[in-house]
């Protein structure tokens, strides 16, 4: 859908759509890449799926003020939505942590924050976040222990005997009673609506008959929010540890970057210390640096800078030596297209510099 979005915008304003609902990262990128004039007929937007990062909203209301933002959540599990906040002002939309609330129960929902002992837990307290009423499934098909361990009853005061599901979430009331969704409990993560398993990712590295240890990590992006990062002691190519994940995993468990390194920082238990790993948006140049030539590199070069937050991009820079990932290189794919430029993803990922893509584009013409 990222690849699309200029032509989303195309299609809002062909059939003057008033409503429509995306992943926070998708209808980021949707204000992005479309003409405002062509949003201006959108009444109600619903972001839905992952968590509202803030400035999402402040981005929104400066573009389309006229339009109401609604941030929803609820798991498959529970008939996808479960709680709504609407969000009627940048000024009203956050919570005392930046954090997006995500509201209050819809009708027929319950929603309960308790303990590790069951009880729930007072205003301000984290909790774990449990889904009941009419939309909660029956269980996982022919899976009766997954079943089991998600879908629990529980004895409640003032209620008694009722079916939960047990999201794995942790939040906490606010003092009006809207919800705060604070992470998960396990290591089990959401990325653009999709839960996923670091571990499991991490198994399929390891499986890489070239690499001996790895580690899969979540990064807060300024540009599109939570994505996967990979490091990986190996001496293969990141291109060809991606290819190799391609084959194994859905598109979404593929980590944005993927950084090779000789060896992985352990701490004196013998532990993986992720937080010593390195932030590719921090990565020194590896590369002299050579200005920009021509307009076709010029122009790569502005795009480059406002996407990645930088100045002076060099020529020869490795755009994700640079801090890029996928979902960033979409973006400077879809730009690129709006001065004339074509330019594949395939292209990107094999000559991710200025000038390898400007004879890639001197090529096509």
């Amino acid at each position: 859908m990222e690849q699309d979005a200029v032509h989303i915008g195309e299609l809002i304003a062909a059939h003057g759509v008033t409503h429509t609902l995306a992943l926070p990262t998708v209808y980021q990128l949707l204000l992005e890449l479309a003409d405002t004039e062509q949003l201006r007929s959108l009444r109600v937007v619903m972001v839905a799926g992952e968590a509202c990062p803030s400035p999402l909203v402040h981005t929104h209301y400066e573009m389309l003020p006229e339009a109401q933002l609604v941030n929803e959540y609820g798991p498959t599990e529970a008939t996808v939505w479960c709680t709504v906040h609407h969000i009627p002002r940048p000024v009203d939309s956050v919570s005392d942590s930046g954090r997006v609330p995500i509201g209050k129960p819809i009708a027929n929902v319950q929603v309960f924050l308790l303990d590790a002992a069951g009880e729930p837990v007072p205003v301000g307290v984290p909790g774990e976040l449990y889904i009941g009423g009419a939309g909660v499934a029956e269980g996982y098909l022919g899976k009766p222990e997954q079943t089991a361990a998600a879908f629990v009853t529980r004895n409640l005061p003032g209620i008694g005997s009722i079916r939960l599901y047990r999201t794995g979430d942790i939040a906490r009331y606010l003092p009006d009673g809207t919800l705060d969704l604070l992470g998960r409990a396990d290591q089990q993560v959401k990325i653009r609506g999709q839960r996923i398993e670091l571990g499991e990712i991490e198994a399929a590295l390891r499986r890489h008959p070239r690499v001996s240890d790895a580690a899969v990590i979540v990064r807060e992006s300024p540009t599109t929010g939570a994505v996967l990062a990979a490091y990986v002691a190996t001496d293969a190519g990141r291109e060809d540890i991606s290819d190799f994940l391609t084959g194994l995993l859905p598109p979404a468990m593929v980590p944005a970057t993927i950084d090779t390194l000789e060896s992985l920082p352990r701490g004196t238990t013998g532990k993986i210390d992720r937080g010593a790993l390195p932030d590719p948006t921090r990565r020194p140049a590896t590369r002299s640096h050579t200005a920009p030539s021509g307009p076709i590199e010029e122009t790569l070069a502005a795009i480059w800078a406002d996407v990645l937050g930088r100045d002076g991009v060099s020529a020869n820079a490795d755009f994700f030596e640079l801090g890029g990932d996928s979902i960033l290189s979409i973006r400077v794919i879809a730009r690129s297209h709006r001065q004339g430029f074509r330019i594949t993803p395939k292209q990107f990922f094999e000559t991710p510099t200025i000038s390898g893509l400007a004879a890639a584009i001197e090529a096509n013409r």
